[in-house]
């Protein structure tokens, strides 16, 4: 039976509840929260969305996301303070952080690695450049969590 309605919808069968990963987005602007959500529009993701740096925060401790889309800039300021909180709190210092930044900024993102920042992206980037980092870090944090669990049936 599952085979025919796969064959009907021509989709893969939507992901478990424990398996949909959600992604915060710290983001003022909203042509970019837009891209954002056309780029995680797939089955097992599940897009949050934080206009400034203090729900940004708030979301982070509530829904412990499996990984930060951070603007480096909200409001006009760095939000490298913000970087720095999540990765000194003990609920959110394991999350990895992806940085968006402007193609000026490029030389403030040695402030973000210093904070522990996992990947940066640089203005202007494809959906799927997005996509790809987003990938890459979720499947890390994955690996890490099997190698800690001893787990040794890693996908290839």
């Amino acid at each position: 039976m599952f085979k025919s309605i796969k064959k009907i919808f021509n989709k893969e069968p939507l992901p478990k509840i424990q398996d949909i990963k959600n992604i915060l987005a710290v983001e003022d602007q909203p042509k970019n929260a837009e891209l954002f959500n056309r780029a995680l529009q797939r089955p097992g993701y599940n897009l949050l969305i934080a206009g400034d740096r203090e729900n940004g925060f708030q979301m982070a401790e509530q829904y412990r996301p499996s990984l930060i889309i951070l603007n480096a800039m909200l409001q006009g300021e760095k939000t490298v303070d913000l970087c720095a909180r999540l990765k000194q709190s003990d609920s959110t210092k394991h999350i990895p952080i992806l940085t968006i930044a402007e193609e000026n900024d490029k030389l403030n993102i040695v402030e973000y690695y210093e904070q522990k920042v996992d990947e940066y992206l640089i203005k202007p980037f494809s959906v799927k450049e997005l996509f790809n980092h987003v990938e890459m870090l979720i499947n890390e944090v994955v690996q890490e969590i099997d190698n800690q669990d001893g787990n040794d049936s890693q996908k290839i």
